[in-house]
């Protein structure tokens, strides 16, 4: 997260915001001009133009790109390896015209596209773009319209002169009245580029216009280097208050606000940015009684806890008509509003608040690890306003601010107060986790019982290293725990992706705590509960099956059909007859007579029916 704050308190983007009528000049226009040593120190003024151009840019990558876009006939390839000596002259004339000891005025409206004129013209670039055929291609095309030598009083130059007024030219870096540069058309101008370069030159020496910001001698004067020298160093963290004061602290002191007027500055909106609207007080002023409770106030008011600055902050610190706002240049308070110490025992930084440590031959800088409060923010970046302010020269260390709160004691108090804590919610902190693991690895029902299982054993590990927790080995323990959490880490994540997605739950019902003393007993409780349901699962089944046996009897009983027995004095029931007597079937007295037999013997059983009156008499 980067913070939008100038030195005069006003955002950026309500400073940007009066730039919209001149936006086209950023897509248009705008070209940038070579900086001697380091060429990222010039942000506002790179752009894709010197990006694509063939002599400057040294990446293969970027060259087969231009080669795409611009078709078969633009080839940069052979010139990015053996650049022609037209393409090496301008690079150089660009150059120098960048040096300290320039004599090209850069104070002028449209120093830069002067400059640009200039050196293409010098060296015939026209011709040498369009014998590498490239003079259509996008990052050429406009440059290749150029007319070196125009005749400023024919209708195009006068049109452009009219449409096109000399601060149009510096939109990029002034604020320009909304509708001033509209009817400019980059496309149709261009062609007449000097003549109002030259219009711009004419109007500034007549006193019509002032003077704009001469870079080239901002970027390289002493105090700039200085003023970094200064905000690196400087306490900056803990609060919104600290990173405001600490720049403009830095700019008071090293007089960037002289060097604003001195190179007429201060209406750029990139290099000026309010620094010269600045209230810079003096060391009497900030020792004074109401000075000090301004900024132990506001350091209490703007805690950089809050990515953003409070409402509260903002009237009676930050805001322009803050009362406490004229303070801001004064020294920023070195001590953090959380007092604490690192894990090896030593003070934090004094310039950004944070703790280093070595991590893999590698510096790595935050807040002590027990914190309960970790924020580490980046304060360097490459286009604020102004743009130096919280510039970082290439090579530089990264500048951070750690806001750190709610840090544990490393007496002895603090140290058995850390051991209860976590001893009490290391159970918590468990399910948590398995939880996280179970939703990362996409279960549907929830930790699977290998998982409980391996947390379980990773809890009771844990409490065997901890109770060794003390103020002088602290940080051993400390990665001793870690590097024991992160193996049972591996173990969970890997128990979730081959153990069956179950959804076991060791602790529903049975009060289960991991790590607990009564982990015995519990398991116990769950075979009895097992136990139990088995046995009457069990008899359910068994009483199941012995009615099923009973039904089946009743119902085979009743299914038998009950016959009566014909009137036949020869036959004698369940007497053998003779088989051919079995054969004959009779009719006694109007009733049927017969036998069954049993073909497996000589002699069969009979089954005759009895006669009616019989039947009678039996029912």
């Amino acid at each position: 997260i980067s913070r939008r704050v100038s030195l005069s308190g006003s955002d950026e983007g309500s400073v940007l915001g009066h730039m919209t009528g001149a936006s086209w000049l950023l897509g248009a226009l705008i070209v940038v001009r070579a900086a001697s040593g380091d060429q990222s120190s010039r942000p506002s003024l790179r752009t894709t133009f010197w990006d694509a151009h063939p002599a400057r840019s040294s990446s293969s990558g970027a060259g087969r790109q231009l080669q795409r876009g611009a078709g078969s006939e633009c080839s940069l390839l052979a010139a990015r390896i053996l650049p022609a000596p037209s393409l090496r002259e301008y690079d150089k004339c660009l150059s120098d015209k960048v040096m300290p000891n320039s004599s090209h005025n850069w104070s002028l409206p449209g120093a830069e596209f002067s400059a640009l004129n200039e050196c293409w013209c010098q060296n015939n670039l026209t011709q040498t773009m369009t014998d590498y055929g490239c003079c259509d291609h996008p990052s050429f095309k406009r440059m290749c319209s150029l007319e070196c030598n125009p005749d400023c009083r024919n209708s195009l130059a006068t049109q452009c002169i009219q449409d096109c007024p000399p601060m149009c030219l510096e939109a990029a870096e002034y604020v320009v009245e909304q509708g001033e540069c509209d009817r400019c058309n980059a496309d149709t101008c261009f062609p007449a580029l000097k003549c109002l370069t030259d219009h711009a030159k004419m109007l500034t020496n007549s006193g019509s216009i002032n003077l704009t910001c001469h870079e080239t001698q901002f970027t390289h004067a002493d105090e700039l280097k200085n003023y970094w020298k200064c905000w690196r160093n400087v306490p900056k963290h803990s609060s919104h208050w600290n990173v405001l004061s600490s720049m403009m602290h830095c700019a008071c002191r090293e007089g960037m606000k002289q060097l604003a007027v001195n190179t007429d500055c201060c209406k750029s909106v990139t290099y000026g940015g309010g620094v010269c609207e600045a209230t810079c007080p003096s060391e009497s002023e900030c020792a004074t009684q109401e000075a000090q409770s301004c900024i132990h106030k506001c350091q209490m008011l703007c805690p950089s806890e809050d990515p953003a600055a409070s409402a509260k902050c903002k009237v009676d610190c930050l805001g322009s008509g803050a009362k406490c706002k004229k303070y801001a240049g004064c020294r920023p308070p070195m001590l953090t509003t959380s007092h604490y110490v690192c894990d090896d025992g030593q003070m934090p930084r004094s310039d950004t608040g944070c703790c280093v440590s070595s991590v893999a031959s590698a510096a790595k800088e935050g807040c002590p690890k027990l914190c309960e409060t970790q924020f580490v923010w980046r304060l360097d970046r490459q286009n604020g306003v102004p743009w130096w302010a919280r510039w970082r020269p290439r090579g530089e260390e990264i500048v951070y601010q750690c806001t750190c709160g709610g840090c544990p004691d490393r007496s002895p108090a603090g140290v058995a107060e850390v051991k209860k804590v976590v001893e009490e919610s290391i159970w918590d902190n468990g399910q948590v986790m398995l939880v996280d693991i179970a939703r990362r690895e996409k279960l549907q029902l929830g930790p699977n019982r290998r998982m409980q299982e391996l947390m379980l054993e990773r809890n009771k590990a844990v409490k065997n290293i901890w109770s060794t927790y003390g103020t002088n080995d602290s940080t051993q323990v400390e990665d001793q725990v870690n590097k024991l959490n992160k193996y049972y880490t591996t173990l969970i994540e890997k128990a979730a992706r081959e153990y069956p997605d179950d959804g076991y739950d060791m602790n529903a019902k049975n009060g289960y705590a991991a790590g607990g003393d009564d982990d015995d007993e519990h398991g116990k409780g769950r075979n009895w509960t097992v136990f139990i349901v088995v046995v009457v699962v069990c008899t359910l089944v068994l009483l199941t099956a012995i009615g099923l046996c009973f039904y089946c009897i009743i119902k085979k009983r009743q299914a038998t059909p009950i016959t009566t027995f014909g009137a036949n004095e020869h036959v004698v029931i369940g007497s053998p007859v003779q088989q051919g007597d079995a054969q004959q079937l009779t009719k006694v007295d109007g009733y049927t007579t017969g036998a069954i037999l049993n073909p497996a013997s000589s002699s069969a059983t009979v089954c005759a029916a009895a006669t009616k009156s019989k039947a009678a008499e039996i029912s």
